[in-house]
């Protein structure tokens, strides 16, 4: 196991102690864990889904307009890449439920929801340190592709948004060539290729590790904040020995 699978599982321990409290004040009305299925989640997914996919193609027309894109020939879909999409779902929904509903929701209610936002956002960009190309930039990056994930809880009321972005974004990046927080594919859709300064590009790490991917993760951040709704009411957490929290899930 390396250092950056051990980082992330021990993230695993305040998300477990923080979840307790967040079940009970879900429990108790004051707030929601955002796992819940009803209405259904698939509107939310895949506005999600078409969120991830839009900010791709954003990525990719800013990395052309730089002039650091090397666009490569068509290589087709492989079996890889669909066995990677199939593994960025799963993880992905773990992942929110694990970082957002359980730690970010804990958080909130200990501290409140923008002190949650932040302090989940920096602990789950702590592992990225350890990865290849890793640096000030790419950490910083990771911090604000959580504050992102993070956002998409707290406006949509739950983690289905997020989960859709996140596939989208990841798996398009790969398809596309692109090295996503250090993984690539050896064989993606597209062969291509960035070139130029790692501070501009991410370099090793990948775009959201440079001054573009994590400009684009602003922009995505204010509209996040001034255009995402969900299927649901955004998160709230209601006053202790309140039933303010907009549900039960």
């Amino acid at each position: 196991m390396d250092t950056q699978m051990v980082a992330n599982a021990l993230l695993l321990v305040p998300a477990a102690v923080l979840g307790v409290l967040a079940v009970r004040a879900r429990r108790r009305g004051r707030t929601r864990l955002g796992l819940s299925v009803r209405p259904g989640p698939l509107p939310d997914l895949a506005r999600g889904v078409l969120f991830g996919a839009v900010s791709v193609g954003v990525l990719y027309g800013a990395l052309a307009a730089t002039g650091t894109l090397r666009p490569g020939p068509f290589a087709g879909v492989t079996a890889v890449l669909v066995g990677v999409a199939v593994y960025f779902l799963v993880l992905f929904l773990v992942e929110e439920v694990v970082f957002r509903a359980l730690l970010m929701t804990g958080l909130g209610v200990v501290v409140g929801r923008t002190a949650a936002l932040v302090v989940t956002s920096v602990l789950v960009a702590v592992p990225y340190v350890f990865s290849t190309g890793s640096g000030v930039l790419p950490v910083v990056g990771a911090v604000a592709t959580n504050l992102v994930n993070g956002l998409a809880r707290w406006r949509t009321g739950r983690i289905w948004f997020g989960v859709g972005m996140r596939w989208a974004w990841n798996t398009l990046q790969v398809a596309l060539g692109f090295t996503v927080s250090g993984y690539a594919l050896a064989t993606p859709v597209l062969d291509q290729s960035t070139t130029g300064p790692s501070w501009l590009t991410g370099g090793e790490y990948g775009p959201e590790g440079g001054v573009v991917g994590i400009a684009l993760r602003v922009v995505m951040i204010v509209v996040m904040v001034g255009v995402v709704r969900g299927s649901v009411p955004a998160w709230t957490i209601g006053p202790r020995g309140s039933r303010d929290g907009n549900g039960v899930a």
